[in-house]
């Protein structure tokens, strides 16, 4: 599926109501955007070492392979999976 298929607003769609669909490594990497965004604006970074420690997100492979490049391309990742 090529990008030019998945235009914005599905992207949206899909990511946003199509939830039950994702695998556990990506509610996992959802949660760990979710937890990062929280601990930028200081709102709670003790969650997100408590989030970091128990999930242990640095030791998936998996998991860092969705984040690394970002939310953008890890929503794109998941939406075009689904």
């Amino acid at each position: 599926m090529d990008d030019n298929e998945l235009y914005p607003e599905l992207l949206d769609y899909i990511f946003s109501y199509c939830g039950r669909y994702f695998w556990k490594n990506e509610k996992t990497a959802d949660r760990h955007f979710l937890a990062m965004s929280k601990s930028k604006q200081g709102v709670n970074e003790t969650m997100y070492k408590f989030f970091m420690k128990e999930e242990n997100v640095y030791a998936n492979k998996e998991i860092m392979d969705l984040v690394k490049d970002g939310f953008d391309a890890y929503k794109i990742k998941v939406s075009k999976r689904i």
